[in-house]
């Protein structure tokens, strides 16, 4: 079986996984960005998502929930 490497092109670039679902192949990592009322997290992932992207990796453990 061969596989095929996709190189995200733009923000709108996905991948269908095994299950269907279509996932963005760009995101924005968001570890270690400082939390609070207009923080890093905050004006980072609103920016990000102003501009298209689509996918952000968050956890509980990153605590901006």
């Amino acid at each position: 079986m061969s596989s095929v490497v996709r190189i995200p092109t733009s923000l709108t670039t996905t991948i269908t996984l095994n299950d269907g679902i279509v996932m963005p192949m760009f995101g924005l990592g968001t570890y270690m960005l400082s939390t609070g009322a207009g923080g890093e997290a905050e004006n980072i992932t609103s920016f990000a998502l102003q501009n298209g992207y689509r996918l952000l990796d968050t956890a509980t453990f990153y605590g901006y929930d």
